[in-house]
């Protein structure tokens, strides 16, 4: 499932698709993109033969310059998990909580995690200043939902938005007049939601690094030759470009919903580690 703020029913033979939108005010009365649609799968089957598709993701080289952050600190280069004492009456501008520790999350949280759609070994790229990110959650069931950006290195976010839980894949375009990544800079981005454990309602963040790059002239040339977005979302992929080629293939999708586009997603998610993603989805 990814998740819209348009609502435009369409059935297919073998999937039906729920766009649904919604819209959710920022702190500051800005009203950002978080999408969310709803894919039900009556045969599993016969996308999951579509997978392989011609789709492939090939990791950017990790030994090229710009390999640490600003301050010299290195964004995450596999997605995290902190656990810290509840603490959501923040807002941007206040103190930073106390240091957050990594955890294995306990069995009765798993459910309420969220699952940050990227790379499971390495450090994702982009060439957007205000690029889009994804997640997946299980259930929707959570009080809360708070999405984070902040400078690597760095505990004060830059862009906070508390949003309204809802299942299957999320994505959120980040604001374009309130966010603009540095080329050369690694900015970590998080999703935290709560839970109850020992008796104890902790926070659980889930959170992975990002960077902007220049766009090479090779990249340029060949999505200027690229007709449809599906093409430019494979020239983003075989050039490493790993939220570029998200982002334009769930942009695709909203536009036009169909299980071509939709089996590129999940190809894409599964050559990262995200099989267990691509399973849920499905059995949907």
């Amino acid at each position: 499932m990814i998740n819209s703020r348009q609502q435009n029913p369409l059935i297919l033979s073998i999937i039906s698709m729920l766009l649904v939108t919604l819209v959710t005010p920022s702190k500051s009365s800005h009203y950002h993109l978080f999408k969310r649609i709803s894919i039900e799968l009556f045969n599993s089957h016969a996308l999951a033969q579509s997978l392989p598709g011609d789709i492939q993701y090939t990791p950017p080289d990790r030994g090229a310059p710009g390999a640490t952050g600003s301050g010299g600190a290195r964004a995450h280069e596999k997605p995290t998990i902190l656990e810290s004492e509840d603490n959501w009456t923040r807002t941007r501008g206040t103190a930073a909580p106390p240091p957050a520790s990594i955890q294995t999350v306990p069995k009765q949280c798993i459910p309420t995690t969220p699952t940050l759609l990227v790379p499971q070994n390495h450090l994702g790229l982009t060439t957007s200043s205000n690029p889009t990110v994804l997640w997946y959650l299980q259930n929707k069931d959570v009080e809360i939902m708070v999405f984070e950006l902040r400078k690597a290195g760095e505990k004060e976010p830059i862009y906070a938005e508390q949003l309204q839980p809802s299942a299957g894949i999320i994505e959120m375009k980040l604001p374009k007049d309130k966010v603009e990544l540095e080329i050369g800079t690694q900015y970590i981005w998080s999703v935290s939601v709560p839970c109850i454990t020992e008796g104890k309602r902790r926070k659980i963040s889930v959170e992975a690094g990002i960077q902007r790059v220049a766009p090479p002239p090779e990249l340029t040339q060949q999505l200027s030759q690229a007709t449809t977005p599906q093409q430019k979302a494979r020239v983003f992929a075989q050039q490493g470009y790993w939220y570029d080629a998200l982002d334009t293939l769930s942009t695709a999708f909203t536009a036009n919903p169909n299980q071509s586009t939709y089996g590129d997603i999940l190809s894409l998610l599964d050559q990262v580690g995200l099989n267990e993603i691509v399973k849920k989805e499905g059995q949907r």
